[in-house]
This record gives C-alpha cells, sequence and structure tokens, in this order.
C-alpha cells in the first residue's frame, strides 16, 4: 500500500477526531516548546469553540499523515481505530505515533547567515565550472 493509499484509508476515522489529534500532538511538544503550555491550552479553546470544517480535517489529515517520513502516523490511526470517543483515540494515536522515532530535523538555519551565492552561469548547480562546448577541459582558473 503506498502513502497516498494509507493516507486515505485512515482519512474516515481519523478526519473525525481531527481537532482532539491536533490538540493531543500539541500537547505532546509542549515540554519541548518554550511557552508551550499556554499556547496549548489556547489552540485547545479555540479548537474545541469552533470546530474544523470537512474541508479543514482533510487537510490536516494529509498533512499529518503525508508529512510523516514513514507510516508511523497512519499505522498509529490503525491501531486506534476502534476507540470510540475522539479524546482517548487521540492521545493513543500520539502514544503509538511515539513508539516510531522520526527522522532528525534538518538543522536549524541561522537567520544571520548571508544568504548564500547562486551559481554564477559558468558554474554549475554543484558550484562546479561547466565543460566548453568543445568538451575539451576547463583551463584552471586564473591566479590572483
Amino acid at each position: 500500500m503506498t502513502a497516498d493509499e494509507k493516507c486515505a484509508a485512515t482519512a474516515p476515522r481519523a478526519t473525525l477526531c481531527i481537532d482532539e489529534l491536533l490538540i493531543a500532538n500539541l500537547h505532546a511538544l509542549d515540554p519541548q516548546v518554550s511557552g508551550g503550555s499556554e499556547l496549548a491550552a489556547e489552540v485547545t479553546t479555540d479548537l474545541r469553540a469552533k470546530r474544523s470544517s470537512d474541508r479543514q480535517a482533510a487537510g490536516m489529515h494529509r498533512i499529518n499523515c503525508l508529512g510523516a517520513s514513514d507510516a508511523a502516523y497512519a499505522e498509529a490511526v490503525v491501531a486506534c481505530w476502534t476507540i470510540e470517543d475522539c479524546e482517548p483515540f487521540a492521545s493513543c494515536v500520539t502514544r503509538e505515533e511515539a513508539k516510531h522515532p522520526r527522522a532528525p530535523a534538518a538543522p536549524p538555519v541561522d537567520p544571520d547567515a548571508p544568504p548564500e551565492a547562486p551559481p554564477t552561469a559558468h558554474q554549475g548547480a554543484s558550484g562546479g565550472y561547466a565543460r566548453p562546448a568543445s568538451g575539451e577541459p576547463n583551463p584552471p582558473p586564473s591566479q590572483p
């Protein structure tokens, strides 16, 4: 089963509880995020006051599902499928998903670092110099 097929197969169950899934994810991140408790409480209140539309739920499910580098989210939804109430279902999904550690995130980008210059017309995407049309090797760069 492809990732898209797994997402489609788990959508009917996950979208019913998408708001609780989002809340559970926020609470799971809580210890890792500065000010996470306040953010999680605010988002929880907002989500419970105004539930997501069917379209929003489908979009959030797709992001959760395809955003995973593996099938952990879809497999967690399947593992917890029979739990009817959304809050325990969401807690179960979060717990099951945590059993499958994800690949480490890319290193943070320094916002103060100068941007990298794009390759010049004579350089390829790798930064190396392109071979002349004649096929002969490029001459070495001149020394300043």
